[in-house]
C-alpha cells in the first residue's frame, strides 16, 4: 500500500499547479511554507535544489529544521492558513487535488481511523477554506511521521501515478474465486479478452445462460493474475452503487450511510490504473440499464463484465459453444467412466444441443447413477430440456449451490416464465427460425410488429442471438424449452404464418433475406407446432410449394409433399381444390424423376376433378391443362398437347390473368406450341409482347423475364438461327447474373441448359461462358 508521506502529499499538491505558471517544486516549498521562510530567525536559510527533488521524490527525509519549526509551535492552523493563500489560488481544479489527497490518506493503512476522521472532518469540500484545512492537516500530520525510504521502481510509480496501490490488505476478500476445478477449454476467448482490454480497457463477455462466461471470466484472472497488481470482483446484484458500496474497505466509518460509503470506494476505484482488473460478474440487466455503468465505464482500470445482455455501444465478445473436444473433456472431468460409452455420450452432448451448462447437469446425473449413459441418451432425445427426472442434482452457479431436477435447473437458468405475454409471442414464433439465423426485419415483417423494440429487448436479454447482418437466431437448447415450455402451435403462430404464406405468393420476387430463410421455416412448421389449425398449415405448404418448385432450388420438396399427402389424404383435411393441388404436385414430382407415364397419370386425375371454373380457382385450372399439354408436348404429342394448351389460355385470357406470374410458363408454352405447328413468328410475337408486359410491371432483372427471354432463344435455336439465339441468351444471363447475385457457379449451370437448345451444342457454349465470365468479372471490378 502507498504511504501518505510528505513526498506523495507534495508531488499531488504539485500536479495540480498548471505548467504555465512556471512553479518549480523549490518555488511551491516557499509558498507552502511561506510563514517558515519570512521567519528572522530563518533569515539565513534556503532551499537546495537537488535536497528538494530528493524531498518530493522520497529519497530523503524534509529537513527536522522545518518539521520541528511547525510541530514545536504547534502552528497547524498557520500552515493551514499559507496553504489557503498562497497554494489554493494556484490550483486548475482545486477539489479534485483535495480528493487525491483524501484518497492517499484513506488508502494508507498504517495510519489510524481516528486521525484519518480528524483530518477528513470537514471532507468533502468544495470552497477554499475546507480544501486549504484538509491539504494542511495532512501535510502536517506528514511531518510528525517517520520517513520511510522510497525504495524502489514500484512506489516511485504509485507515488506519480503511473501504478495501482496494493488493496488485497485494504478491501477485504476482493480477489475474484478460481474456476471451477473442472473448466476446461477457452484459451482462445481469454487471449481474445486480453487482446480487447489491453486496447480498450473495457469489454463485456456476452452470450446466453450456462455458457460458461463467469468461469471464463475468473479463468482470465487466473491467467493473468501476474499481469495485475490487483484484481476485484464484484457479483452484481441488481445495483451497481449498492455492489460498490458493499465492498469492505478496512477503514469504512461503522455508520455510514451506503452513499457515503459509495462515494468513497467510488473514488477510490477511480484512482486505480491499468494494473488493476475489476471483475463484474452476472450483469444481467432485466430491464433499466444501472446508472452506475457509466461510471464504471469511466474508471482507468482494466473491466471485464460478464453478462446475458447484448450492451449497445460497447466492446463485447461473444461467447459461444465449447469446442466439441472441450465438451467431452468437460463430461470425462465429471464421469470419470465417459471413455468407456464414447457413442453415448456423444449423443448426450448432441441432445443437449452443445449447451455447457446442460453438459455439466447430464455428466452429474451420471456421477450420481441415476442411469446409464445409453439410458440417459435415449431419453435426453425424446426431452432435452424437460426430461422428467425425480433424481435431484446438486450444481454451484453464480456462487450459490442448489439442488433441483434437471428440469429445474434448466427453467429456472432461462426464467421464461418471468417474460411477459407479448415476449412470448415473439418467443414461439422464433423457434421457426432457421438455426443459421435470418434477417431481423422480415421476422419483424412476418409477425405484424411495427417496431422492433420487443425483438430488440430478447436480444439485450441475451435471449435471441443477432449475429452478422443483423440475423437473428435462438440456440438450440433454448429453442426446445420454448417448445416444451411456452407449447407453440399454429393457432398461435398464425399472424407470423399467414405473413409467410403471403411472401409465397410473390412469385417471381427471390429477395434472398426471406427466400433463403423460409424453407426452413416451413419444416420447423410442420415437424414442432401443435397441429389445432392443420388446414392453415396445409395452405401455407401448398404456396410455398408453389413458390419453390422452380430450377436451381435446393429444398425438400418431397417432405413437403408427404405432408400434404397426409392431411389431404390420411386426415380428409382440405376441399377439391387441395386434392387437385396434390395431384398436380405429384405429377411435377414425378416429371422431375422423368416418370412422364406417371406423371400423366396424375395430371388427369386433376383434370378430372375440375368441374366448374371460376375466378377463384382459374388460375389452378389453367396450370393443370398447361401442365397436362406440357407433359404431352414433351412425349412429341402435339395434337393430344394442344387442347389443353389452348384451354389453359383461354381460362387466362377470359379471367384476365394472361401475364400474371403464374401464367408467364403457360404464355411461353403456347409459344412453344406455336413454333411447333411452325408459326414461329407468331410465336415470338406472343413471346414479345409479354415481355413488355413483364419488363413494365415487373422488372427484366425477374425470373418471369429470363423464362420469356430463354423461350425465345431456345425457338430461335430450333430455327437454326444460332447467332441470334446466342444474342437472345446473353439478355437471360443478364436477368440471371442479377437474380442470382453474379454467382459464377449458378451461371455456369445455367449456361449448360441453355446449350441444350441447339443442335449442336459446342458451338454456343464458348461464347455464353465467355458472356457468364464477363458479367462476373465487371461487376467484381
Amino acid at each position: 500500500m502507498g504511504l501518505c508521506d510528505f513526498s506523495s502529499v507534495m508531488q499531488t499538491i504539485k500536479e495540480y499547479i498548471s505548467d504555465s505558471r512556471e512553479l518549480s517544486q523549490t518555488d511551491l516549498l516557499y509558498e507552502v511554507f511561506a510563514t517558515f521562510i519570512n521567519d528572522e530567525e530563518n533569515s539565513g536559510y534556503d532551499f537546495d535544489i537537488a535536497l528538494v527533488c530528493k524531498w518530493f521524490n522520497g529519497q530523503k527525509a524534509l529537513t527536522p529544521k522545518i518539521s520541528r519549526y511547525y510541530q514545536e509551535r504547534q502552528m497547524e492552523d498557520v500552515l493551514i492558513s499559507d496553504i489557503r493563500e498562497n497554494v489554493v489560488p494556484l490550483f486548475y481544479d482545486a477539489a479534485m487535488c483535495a480528493e487525491k489527497i483524501y484518497d492517499l490518506l484513506m488508502l494508507d493503512d498504517t495510519i489510524s481511523g481516528t486521525m484519518k476522521a480528524h483530518i477528513t472532518e470537514q471532507f468533502p469540500c468544495s470552497d477554499p477554506e475546507g480544501i486549504a484545512r484538509l491539504i494542511g492537516r495532512t501535510l502536517y500530520f506528514t511531518l510528525q511521521r517517520n520517513f520511510v525510504k522510497h525504495t524502489d521502481d514500484t512506489m516511485l510509480s504509485i507515488a506519480e501515478g503511473k501504478l495501482s496501490p496494493a488493496v488485497s490488505t485494504y478491501i477485504i476478500g476482493s480477489n475474484p474465486p478460481l474456476p471451477c476445478k473442472y473448466f476446461v477449454g477457452r484459451k482462445s476467448e481469454i487471449k481474445n479478452i486480453r487482446d480487447v482490454l489491453t486496447g480498450s480497457g473495457k469489454v463485456f463477455l456476452h452470450g446466453i445462460a450456462g455458457m460458461g462466461k463467469s468461469e471464463t471470466a475468473k479463468a482470465y484472472a487466473k491467467t493473468y493474475r501476474k499481469e495485475y497488481t490487483n484484481q476485484i470482483y464484484i457479483f452484481y446484484s441488481g445495483s451497481l452503487q449498492k455492489d460498490i458500496a458493499s465492498l469492505e474497505f478496512v477503514n469504512d466509518p461503522f455508520d455510514a450511510t451506503e452513499d457515503e460509503l459509495f462515494r468513497q470506494h467510488n473514488r477510490f476505484l477511480r484512482t486505480l490504473k491499468e494494473d488493476t482488473l475489476l471483475i463484474i460478474d452476472n450483469f444481467n440487466i432485466e430491464s433499466d440499464p444501472d446508472p452506475i455503468l457509466a461510471v464504471v465505464m469511466k474508471y482507468s482500470c482494466h473491466v471485464l463484465l460478464t453478462t446475458r445482455n447484448l450492451i449497445s455501444g460497447r466492446e463485447s465478445i461473444y461467447l459461444d459453444e465449447l469446442d466439441l473436444g472441450a465438451q467431452e473433456a468437460l463430461m470425462q472431468n465429471l464421469y470419470k467412466d465417459a471413455a468407456d460409452h464414447e457413442h453415448a455420450i456423444s449423443s448426450i452432448i448432441f441432445n443437449v444441443q452443445n449447451h455447457t451448462f446442460a453438459i455439466e447437469l447430464a455428466a452429474r446425473m451420471l456421477q450420481k447413477g441415476i442411469m446409464t449413459p445409453e439410458e440417459l441418451s435415449e431419453r435426453l432425445f425424446f426431452a432435452p430440456v424437460d426430461m422428467s427426472s425425480s433424481d435431484k442434482i446438486k450444481v454451484s452457479k453464480d456462487g450459490e449451490t442448489e439442488k433441483a431436477t434437471y428440469a429445474d435447473h434448466i427453467r429456472t437458468l432461462f426464467g421464461l416464465y418471468k417474460l411477459a405475454p407479448e415476449y412470448h409471442d415473439i418467443l414461439r414464433c422464433m423457434t421457426l427460425m432457421p438455426e443459421k439465423g435470418a434477417s431481423k426485419k422480415y421476422f419483424a415483417r412476418w409477425m405484424g410488429i411495427t417496431n422492433l423494440n420487443p425483438v430488440s429487448e430478447l436480444i439485450e436479454i441475451g435471449l435471441i442471438h443477432e449475429g452478422e447482418g443483423h440475423r437473428i437466431s435462438i440456440h438450440g437448447i433454448i429453442q426446445k424449452l420454448i417448445i416444451a415450455e411456452l407449447k407453440p402451435s399454429i393457432s398461435g403462430c398464425k399472424n407470423f404464418l399467414e405473413n409467410i404464406q403471403y411472401d409465397c405468393t410473390l412469385h417471381g420476387n427471390d429477395e434472398p433475406d426471406y427466400y433463403d430463410a423460409i424453407p426452413e421455416v416451413i419444416d420447423k412448421a410442420i415437424l414442432s407446432l401443435t397441429c389445432d389449425e392443420p388446414m392453415l398449415l396445409l395452405r401455407v405448404v401448398e404456396d410455398a410449394y408453389a413458390y419453390f418448385d422452380r430450377p436451381n432450388t435446393y429444398v425438400d420438396m418431397s417432405f413437403w409433399l408427404s405432408f400434404m399427402e397426409s392431411m389431404i389424404e390420411k386426415e380428409g383435411i382440405g376441399d377439391v381444390r387441395d386434392r387437385i393441388l396434390l395431384l398436380d404436385y405429384k405429377a411435377s414430382q414425378a416429371r422431375d424423376d422423368d416418370d412422364n407415364e406417371e406423371a400423366l397419370k396424375y395430371e388427369n386425375e386433376a383434370a378430372s376433378l375440375i368441374t366448374e371454373v371460376t375466378a377463384d380457382n382459374a388460375l389452378l385450372y389453367s396450370n393443370v391443362h398447361a401442365n397436362l399439354g406440357t407433359l404431352y408436348f414433351m412425349r412429341g404429342e402435339l395434337d393430344n398437347a394442344r387442347p389443353h394448351i389452348e384451354e389453359g389460355i383461354r381460362i387466362l385470357q377470359e379471367f384476365d390473368l394472361l401475364y400474371m406470374h403464374d401464367a408467364i410458363p403457360q404464355t411461353c408454352l403456347f409459344a412453344q406450341l406455336q413454333a411447333a405447328y411452325g408459326n414461329v413468328d407468331a410465336a415470338l410475337s406472343i413471346l414479345k409482347k409479354a415481355g413488355k408486359v413483364v419488363a413494365r410491371e415487373i422488372s427484366v432483372y425477374s425470373t418471369d423475364y429470363a423464362n420469356i427471354e430463354e423461350t425465345i432463344g431456345s425457338i430461335l435455336a430450333s430455327a437454326g438461327k444460332t447467332r441470334d439465339a446466342i444474342d437472345q441468351f446473353r439478355n437471360v444471363l443478364k436477368a440471371y447474373a442479377e437474380i442470382y447475385e453474379y454467382d459464377p457457379e449458378c451461371l455456369c449451370r445455367i449456361c449448360e441448359r441453355l446449350c441444350t437448345y441447339f443442335p449442336k451444342p459446342d458451338e454456343a457454349r464458348f461464347s455464353l461462358l465467355d458472356n457468364a465470365r464477363s458479367l462476373c468479372d465487371k461487376k467484381l471490378g
